[in-house]
């Protein structure tokens, strides 16, 4: 896929699943924007999309991997993938907190009296020990 089509999925994406308030959009309940909209909001963020058209949206859309928007009569949305959609209930399990000695380090927690350029180091033996312990 090349960059222009990644640039675009991943800007489409922000605005109508993270940030449409950034982007001017007022999905209706259904998360539904007008693809007129859209595109004007994406016109003004990048010179090379001065002239981006639905078309380039439809073009977009097929070229990813898996489907992430629907377009129909005008309209825009994202779809809702499994692991977006985690009920009332939340994600089925409780996140733990981290004793406050604990900072993050990339996905791993490092004791945060070991030197930034430790953390390298630091996370390498944690990831080791994880799968070591998977095995």
């Amino acid at each position: 896929m090349d960059a222009f089509t990644v640039s675009l999925s991943k800007t489409v994406s922000h605005a109508l699943r993270h940030a449409p308030e950034q982007y001017d959009l007022r999905p209706d309940s259904d998360g539904w924007v007008d693809v007129a909209v859209l595109l004007d909001a994406l016109r003004t963020r990048r010179r090379q999309w001065k002239l981006l058209r639905e078309d380039d949206l439809i073009r977009m859309n097929a070229a990813l991997d898996k489907r992430r928007f629907e377009l129909r009569g005008g309209k825009i949305r994202a779809l809702i993938r499994p692991e977006d959609d985690q009920g009332e209930e939340g994600p089925g399990f409780e996140l733990e907190k981290l004793p406050d000695f604990f900072e993050l380090a990339g996905s791993v927690a490092v004791p945060s009296d070991v030197d930034p350029a430790d953390w390298p180091a630091q996370r390498e033996a944690a990831w080791t020990s994880a799968v070591r312990d998977r095995r």
